[in-house]
């Protein structure tokens, strides 16, 4: 063994000649490198035998002048010279066939071949591909390189970039393969080095993008959350509904029992108080039959009538029960005839013939026998008529899928004043309430989402019609 003057080592060995730098014992020793980098010089370097162990001649190595070193073997001696030829790169690696899920994309008779092969020589060479959606995405690479001599020295290194975090040393094997790969761009680098090490060649560079499929786009998957926030959102926005309609239904129910309790205290105790001052009236009737105290048992006993009227119809608001129109319609005419019957006004009748089989809210039902009541009352005390008209008919409007009722109540007395000149010496709580009446009425109709219409002038009459939302036709 002998040493140069760039610090190396040689020796002879059965395969041929070794070399290795003294540094690298020093740093094998302190662990920094893993195993000593040796270059071995053999028949494919120029040896006319690779033995050149020194069995056969001693010295086995010497120096010279001329040659660093000079190692013997059976049929002479070798020698090596500063200055030489060194670090020459290996050969450029070739891929020749590539397999894109499953297919063969191509072969070493295809297209890339060319290119790799007619690329200048110590260049970065570099093919793109793009590849179609598929849902299992795979990549095999199959690589090589031609090397006149010494091919069993080569080892390859490969890398892919965004999968491989460092070069791997794959060693003589010419072919990788890699699985399950993620949409994307992928960059596959080859390059060979000799197995002592020394200088790496050109790297071969492919690279593959592998589109996404539908699902794993970036827009469709905001978009499937952007719809599962959304769906989430409305799940709990109806939940929050759902329970306020439990609420609202609850708060509901104890409202309707609430009046039921109501009104069944008003059926026992006024209900029953009125009947037997009803049936007092009666009995003092069938006792007097002429003179002013007859006229006023009567009046009595029309008021203590018109009272269990009222109260019946609180009654029937307050279970909650819909009414059907005919119902409805048969109430209000009857009230309307005895009211107008007693104040000796001519009643003129535009009622349906057959109504219709609809039904109505109770409340709403109520609402419209208060407000005839009231209109009728009015008719009786202020019009100062002759002739009154009380209609009734079921409106459905074009363009609007809902079913009205309309009511009216028409006079052909004095009507209303433009201005009533004693406002002005009444008080404003006496004034009120001389419009409550007509304010009432509309408040009622308009609580159940109706119209409320009243027209008048003076000496031409009023005309008073409301309209209330039917809720549906009975089958």
């Amino acid at each position: 063994m002998i040493e140069d003057d760039s610090g190396r080592l040689w020796f002879g060995a059965d395969r041929g000649i070794f070399s290795v730098a003294k540094t690298d014992f020093d740093a094998r020793l302190s662990g920094q490198i893993d195993r000593l980098q040796c270059k071995i010089y053999d028949v494919d370097d120029g040896l006319i035998i690779s033995e050149t162990n020194g069995q056969k001649s001693q010295p086995a190595a010497c120096r010279t002048p001329r040659w660093s070193s000079l190692v013997s073997h059976p049929a002479g001696c070798c020698g090596h010279r500063p200055g030489g030829r060194r670090g020459v790169p290996p050969p450029v690696p070739v891929i020749h066939r590539l397999v894109l899920n499953g297919k063969v994309a191509f072969d070493d008779q295809a297209w890339p071949l060319s290119s790799f092969r007619d690329a200048p020589s110590g260049s970065n060479l570099r093919v793109d591909l793009r590849v179609s959606p598929a849902s299992h995405r795979s990549l095999e690479v199959a690589y090589g390189a031609v090397a006149l001599q010494g091919k069993e020295r080569l080892r390859f290194r490969y890398r892919l970039e965004g999968v491989d975090p460092d070069w791997v040393d794959a060693g003589d094997r010419e072919t990788v393969n890699y699985e399950n790969l993620r949409p994307g761009h992928y960059r596959f680098s080859v390059r060979t080095v000799r197995w002592f090490g020394g200088a790496a060649s050109p790297v071969t560079t492919l690279g593959v993008a592998f589109e996404p499929s539908l699902g794993e786009t970036r827009w469709f998957q905001m978009l499937v959350a952007g719809l599962a926030c959304a769906g989430g959102f409305a799940m709990w926005r109806g939940r929050l509904r759902q329970r306020d309609r439990s609420h609202q239904f609850q708060r509901q129910t104890d409202l309707i029992r609430q009046r039921e309790w109501i009104a069944q205290d008003l059926h026992d105790a006024l209900g029953s108080s009125l009947t037997r001052l009803r049936a007092m009236s009666h009995h003092l009737r069938a006792h007097v039959h002429e003179g002013p105290a007859r006229e006023g048992l009567d009046r009595l006993s029309t008021e203590v009538d018109h009272l269990l009227g009222r109260m019946r119809v609180f009654l029937d608001g307050t279970d909650g029960q819909d009414r059907v129109l005919g119902d409805l319609l048969a109430e209000i005419r009857e009230h309307a005839a005895t009211v107008l019957d007693e104040a000796g006004l001519l009643a003129c009748w535009d009622f349906p013939t057959h109504p219709e089989n609809l039904l109505l809210d109770a409340r709403a039902c109520r609402a419209a026998v208060l407000v005839m009541w009231e209109a009728l009352a009015n008719v009786v005390r202020h019009a100062h008529a002759s002739e009154v008209r009380v209609a009734a008919r079921v409106l459905a409007r074009r363009g609007d899928p809902s079913t009205w009722l309309e009511l009216a109540v028409v006079d052909n007395g004095c009507g209303l004043p433009a201005r009533d000149p004693a406002d002005a010496l009444q008080t404003p709580q006496e004034t009120r309430g001389k419009r409550r009446g007509i304010e009432g009425m509309r408040s009622r109709i308009h609580a159940f989402g109706g119209e409320f219409k009243l027209l008048s002038s003076p000496g031409k009459g009023t005309s008073i019609v409301f309209r209330l939302p039917i809720l549906r036709r009975l089958s």
